[in-house]
């Protein structure tokens, strides 16, 4: 009977730490939607400098791909290459790495992405205005 009353503490022990893991304030709860491209509705790409790349998707939509660290020669090359995880849709960072050609000086070097974020329609037509001058 000694063995009994600690395994019951144990137990309603765990039974309320799972129920308070369990409740969430309500901002908590309510799941921020995603805006996923696909890969192969990708239409272009431009890049400033090695550690931010943006690529437009489709007519109207484009994506800021920030690089875990530095990509050298993305803002320089002609070609990019997505290589995605799993399907070809890109939710997260997590889900895509860039493939940039050495344009003969070597293998194509592989770029962790860490951020996906989708720009708002004023943030990318600042950023073709940028692109004119």
């Amino acid at each position: 009977m000694r063995g009994f009353f600690p395994r019951l503490a144990f137990a309603t022990a765990a039974i309320g730490l799972t129920a308070a893991l369990s409740v969430q304030p309500p901002a908590a709860t309510a799941e921020t939607e995603r805006d996923c491209f696909n890969v192969n509705s990708v239409s272009g790409f431009q890049a400033d400098d090695d550690d931010v790349i943006y690529v437009r998707v489709g007519a109207s939509r484009t994506y800021q791909l920030e690089v875990l660290g530095s990509c050298p020669n993305v803002d320089w090359t002609q070609h990019l290459g997505l290589e995605t995880r799993g399907s070809s849709f890109v939710c997260t960072g997590m889900d895509v790495d860039l493939i940039v050609p050495q344009d003969g000086m070597g293998p194509p070097l592989r770029c962790a992405v860490k951020a996906v974020r989708r720009l708002t329609d004023a943030e990318r037509d600042a950023l073709k205005q940028r692109n004119r001058h």
